[in-house]
């Protein structure tokens, strides 16, 4: 801004429209003399470019950009599901319908098949679970990660 410009000349673009290429010290003169502040807008353009305008107007101007690109923006998260053997058949459509809710979201989702005890030699009802609950998804997300084992517990 103003002072702080080091290159030797730059495009000044001033509110009237008008486009030159000057020395950045004559450039600096001419928007002081306007009552407003030159900022370098696309520095690395050849020459540089600079904008006669108010900085203060111009900061207030990018913060709300900034904000506004903030508030559109979503943030993924991965919903974790948990399972176990045991579970209902209703329990099972309820979780599903909360997963495939995640999913439109535009969330990710882990299931998660959990053993205790004796029960992880049933390892049959887990990938039986988990192939239905593919089958479910498949028409709204794909698949990220293949299924695996963790300890007593079966991820997909």
């Amino acid at each position: 801004m103003n002072e702080a410009i080091r290159v030797r000349e730059v495009r000044a673009v001033f509110p009237d429209g008008s486009v030159e290429i000057m020395p950045t010290p004559a450039a600096v003169r001419k928007a002081q003399d306007m009552g407003l502040d030159l900022i370098l807008i696309a520095p690395t353009a050849e020459p540089p470019v600079a904008k006669a305008m108010d900085y203060g107007q111009w900061q207030y101007e990018n913060k709300k950009k900034q904000q506004e690109a903030k508030k559109k923006q979503h943030v993924i998260q991965v919903k974790e599901l948990k399972f176990r053997p045991n579970t209902d058949d209703h329990d099972y459509d309820f979780k599903k319908n909360h997963a495939i809710r995640f999913l439109q979201e535009g969330n990710r989702v882990k299931a998660v098949v959990q053993f205790r005890g004796r029960r992880s030699r049933t390892r049959t009802w887990a990938k039986s679970c988990s192939c239905a609950l593919r089958r479910t998804w498949r028409r709204t997300a794909p698949r990220k990660a293949r299924p695996g084992w963790k300890a007593a517990t079966r991820m997909s």
